[in-house]
């Protein structure tokens, strides 16, 4: 019985000791937690610049032989311009660059392919091509708005088509 009121004595003193000392309740408890939460903020803040991008941008995409259906459905939320086949290797170039976010590539009369097209008959499905730059965040988030878009509308058609078929369509060096 002595021996725990002892220990209640010591763990009393040492308790009283520690928190009437308020430099120590404020350097072993408080600074800690306040330091974790500034370094946490600052990077949570850094890294959501890093990521985000600025709610009035309009994504620039160049479009190659664009159908009606996905016109529409794209031309709300990005900046849609219609090239020729032979300014493609130069809206790479720029894609590279950081200077225009996306290219998106479509077969000659892509809605006729698509309305043509059976799953079962095993020929390749009619495939849009989309360029971009993993490395340029707007160039991203607009390849994966794109791809959202059209993914959704080959759910609606039962795999009529695809997207992005293979290799070599980020352009990030």
């Amino acid at each position: 019985m002595k021996k725990k009121n002892n220990i209640l004595t010591i763990m009393k003193k040492e308790f009283a000791r520690f928190f009437g000392d308020r430099r120590m309740v404020l350097t072993t408890l408080l600074l800690p937690g306040l330091l974790i939460y500034a370094t946490y903020s600052l990077m949570g803040s850094a890294i959501t610049d890093l990521v985000e991008v600025d709610e009035g941008y309009i994504y620039e995409v160049s479009t190659i032989n664009v159908p009606e259906s996905v016109n529409d459905m794209l031309s709300g939320k990005f900046e849609l311009k219609e090239i020729s086949t032979a300014e493609e290797p130069n809206v790479k170039n720029e894609i590279a660059a950081k200077n225009t976010d996306l290219l998106m590539v479509f077969p000659q009369e892509f809605d006729a392919l698509v309305a043509s097209y059976d799953s079962l008959s095993g020929k390749a499905a009619p495939h849009i091509e989309i360029y971009y730059n993993s490395v340029s965040t707007e160039s991203y988030n607009a390849f994966t708005a794109v791809t959202a878009i059209l993914n959704d509308y080959e759910a609606s058609m039962i795999n009529k088509f695809d997207v992005n078929v293979g290799e070599g369509f980020d352009l990030a060096s």
